[in-house]
């Protein structure tokens, strides 16, 4: 077990700039091979196109940008299929589930992993490894030759058996850097658990922290990425107010602009003229959500990684009683607006329900 390689977890807060420093960081590596993976295929994209902005427009040849998902199903599920189910599988694809797959069919069935069609369930995409302890081994052995190094963004989303590869991938000769805010924890990888009398999944840095794991070898960062580079004073003290932490504003950045702006409450009957400011944009709860086609929308969960000059939320009535009363909301409710909330570099306008 390699234990001395210095990995490392930064807890930043929103806007700190995690897409910068993974891109920056993994520019500084020569002549070795990366993986940097992300949660969303959104974010793979944001990440791309920072390697645009900063390195003249190209991705180096010794950088793969890949999914999580993706990741998971090319490198850590397909090529041990034969071994576990005794069979040529031509897998068509993953299917993301929102729940727990498979529940009820036995773990070394092949319906326990995928559908009858032959897409896998996003929940076992990382599980079938850990069947075996051949396989685990053959798994990180084939990671190790093909990466040296290992970026992990929106880390605040794996969970349960995706921690268990996390560990691995620490024990092995893969360098690895991790970056999250674990309030942004609007989405999970697989909300199976493995211990079935567990109350509460645990994310990246309970994990860490968790001794019985045995992975508090990788170093906790909570300063770094503290500062944001996105939102405006007033909105960070409003959302510092609400939920209880200390987002900074980045001394570095020119705020002349955003003297003025805040956190706003509006009638339905003053969105259109909010939406009509250049690069505005409207921030859905879920694809349920009511607002103003005519103009350019995005799900919360979608809009982590981004950010827009203004904004305008959409909020559930609990969410509103939140933020206006101090009333009880709920975890996942509670992360999915602190993302809404922090998309933007000036205005946040939020609708009254």
């Amino acid at each position: 077990m390699l234990i001395s390689k210095n990995d490392k977890l930064y807890i930043a807060c929103a806007g700190a700039g995690k897409t910068t420093k993974i891109v920056k960081d993994a520019l500084e590596v020569k002549d070795k091979k990366i993986l940097i993976t992300t949660f969303t295929n959104e974010n793979e994209e944001n990440i791309k196109k920072k390697f645009y902005e900063i390195n003249n427009g190209c991705i180096p040849e010794n950088i793969k940008i890949q999914s999580w998902y993706e990741f998971l199903l090319r490198e850590c599920f397909k090529p041990y299929l034969k071994t576990f189910f005794n069979e040529n599988i031509r897998i068509t694809g993953f299917t993301l589930v929102s729940g727990v797959s498979g529940q009820y069919i036995p773990s070394d069935g092949k319906d326990h992993y995928m559908s009858k069609n032959n897409r896998v369930y996003s929940d076992k995409l990382s599980k079938l490894m850990f069947k075996s302890t051949n396989v685990k081994k053959s798994v990180m052995n084939r990671l190790s030759k093909i990466y040296n190094v290992m970026f992990i963004d929106e880390v605040q989303d794996m969970a349960s058996w995706d921690l268990e590869l996390i560990k691995e991938i620490h024990y092995s000769n893969i360098a690895l850097t991790m970056v999250g805010d674990m309030l942004q924890r609007t989405y999970t990888t697989t909300k199976e658990r493995q211990n079935k009398k567990g109350k509460n999944q645990l994310n990246i840095e309970e994990y860490i922290n968790d001794k019985t794991k045995n992975c508090s070898s990788i170093i906790i960062d909570p300063n770094t990425l503290k500062n944001t580079h996105r939102c405006c004073q007033k909105v960070c003290n409003y959302v510092n107010q609400k939920f209880g932490i200390n987002i900074e504003v980045c001394k570095c950045c020119d705020r002349k602009n955003t003297e003025n702006c805040d956190v706003f409450f509006i009638n339905k009957d003053e969105v259109e003229e909010k939406l009509k400011i250049i690069k505005t944009m409207q921030i859905l709860y879920d694809k349920n959500s009511k607002y103003d086609k005519s103009y350019s929308a995005i799900n919360i969960g979608k809009s982590k990684g981004l950010d827009f000059d203004n904004v305008v939320i959409y909020p559930t009535k609990t969410m509103t009683s939140f933020l206006k009363n101090g009333l009880n909301l709920a975890d996942s409710s509670k992360s999915k607006l602190y993302v809404a909330l922090t998309r933007a570099r000036k205005n946040v306008y939020i609708v009254n329900n």
